[in-house]
């Protein structure tokens, strides 16, 4: 399909993985499953940014064929049900891949609209006819958190994108690593009591 750059064939795959987990698996997991699982999988995620070696790799490039639809779908799955953007878990597996951690990171910033569009649209029909949602919801998708999430971005991403260009890699490792394990033992703690 996107011949010679198997990084590009990744949309298509996750763009299907979150529509499929936030329209069908977001009816049958409960808040606290999905808590569970954002927190699990962050703190593994955060494991490896923190005491992975930077050179550690599985492979000497990404992988194209039937890695695109089981790691694509499979990153798109998880990102929608974490209700994130799925840059920890493409920036980590492109880093595994032999790709550098600042083209990682830049090329894992291009996949999030990717999961973001399907994830959302995934979201607001899977909660479409649930009731108690908060005011200005379309589904499972409040529209006013998102009008501040979207404003506050303006703010920070210049300001993180500068910080990453500047901070050595292993040290860029472990800040995002400390980070990620902070929010993941939080939302373990909360799933389980």
């Amino acid at each position: 399909m996107w011949p010679g750059n198997p990084l590009k064939s990744w949309g298509l795959w996750i763009g299907v993985g979150a529509l499929f987990a936030a329209w069908y698996l977001g009816k049958t997991l409960s808040g606290q499953q999905l808590s569970l699982i954002f927190g699990v999988v962050a703190f593994l995620i955060a494991l490896q940014f923190i005491f992975g070696r930077p050179n550690w790799k599985l492979r000497d490039s990404v992988p194209g064929g039937l890695a695109l639809p089981i790691g694509g779908g499979g990153i798109g799955i998880v990102s929608s049900l974490m209700g994130i953007g799925g840059g920890a878990l493409s920036t980590s597996l492109m880093m595994m891949c032999a790709v550098p951690i600042k083209r990682a990171i830049a090329t894992a910033s291009g996949i999030g609209v990717f999961i973001s569009i399907p994830a959302t649209i995934g979201w607001i029909i899977s909660g479409w006819n649930v009731s108690g949602r908060p005011e200005f919801s379309l589904g499972y998708v409040n529209v006013l958190g998102f009008v501040f999430i979207a404003l506050s971005l303006i703010f920070v991403v210049p300001f993180g994108a500068r910080a990453t260009h500047k901070m050595d890699q292993v040290k860029l490792r472990r800040v995002f690593g400390v980070f990620l394990l902070l929010v993941a033992i939080n939302m373990i703690r909360k799933s389980i009591l």
